[in-house]
């Protein structure tokens, strides 16, 4: 890879070939590697793979210690819970909580916390998944910026509609208790709007909690413009809040 001048090329072959050390199990080798790419985007990439290896192999410090070499907060985020998903799989509550006191990154924590809930779903312990869920909820209002704290009751709104599915496939879940989800989610995702999120950010989630609202916003969207021009407002009927109607 030395021989390869243009950067971006460069930073591909140096990917590619933490990519093959990873499946290779040379893991000490592809971290070294990945830290010696300078592309940014193509480092996270690289170290998300490293970090991903770390964890399934136990190496949980050496991975979050890897994971703060990731620059970029939601490439962050999104290993941060995998490598949640591996601790709570082995029983390592203690440490995942570490994660959420060491992580002051909004997006990060939000992502952390919604993988612990979903894990505490899977191992039965439905309450304690609603006692991390209102406290989540409660450090969102100390986080300064309105676009952080609508996306981070936003993110908790989709863990809750995950864990009403995980409960909704599993036979010795009561009904009650997939209803009591899409409640939470329900009450999560009208947070998000009242920190200034549009109905239309996590409108995946709207759908499956309130079905018919989502059914009459798409209806009054179309009665108002039919037919989208260019430059019309994307936001459309009760775009950056939902209708009091």
């Amino acid at each position: 890879t030395e021989q390869i001048e243009d950067p971006e090329e460069h930073a591909w072959a140096l990917a590619r070939v933490v990519d093959a050390l990873v499946q290779a199990d040379r893991i000490d080798e592809a971290l070294d590697m990945a830290e010696r790419i300078e592309d940014p985007w193509k480092r996270a990439q690289a170290l998300a793979e490293v970090v991903g290896a770390l964890a399934r192999v136990g190496r949980i410090d050496e991975a979050l210690d890897a994971v703060e070499r990731i620059e970029d907060p939601e490439e962050r985020a999104e290993v941060l819970a995998e490598v949640v998903g591996v601790l709570a799989r082995a029983g390592r509550i203690n440490e995942i909580l570490k994660i959420v006191i060491l992580t002051n990154v909004p997006s990060s924590r939000s992502c952390t916390q919604s993988a612990i809930i979903n894990e505490l779903i899977r191992k039965g312990s439905s309450d304690e998944a609603v006692n991390m869920l209102h406290t989540a909820l409660a450090e969102v209002e100390g986080v300064v910026r309105r676009q952080d704290a609508a996306d981070y009751c936003a993110t908790l709104a989709a863990a809750c509609v995950d864990a009403a599915d995980f409960l909704a496939d599993s036979a010795d879940a009561e009904p009650a208790e997939r209803d009591r989800w899409l409640g939470l989610a329900r009450s999560a995702l009208a947070r998000s709007w009242l920190y200034g999120a549009s109905v239309w950010d996590r409108f995946d989630v709207l759908l499956r909690v309130a079905p018919d609202l989502a059914t009459r916003l798409v209806e009054e969207r179309l009665l108002a413009d039919p037919e989208p021009r260019p430059g019309s407002d994307p936001e459309g009927p009760g775009g950056g809040a939902p209708s009091s109607r």
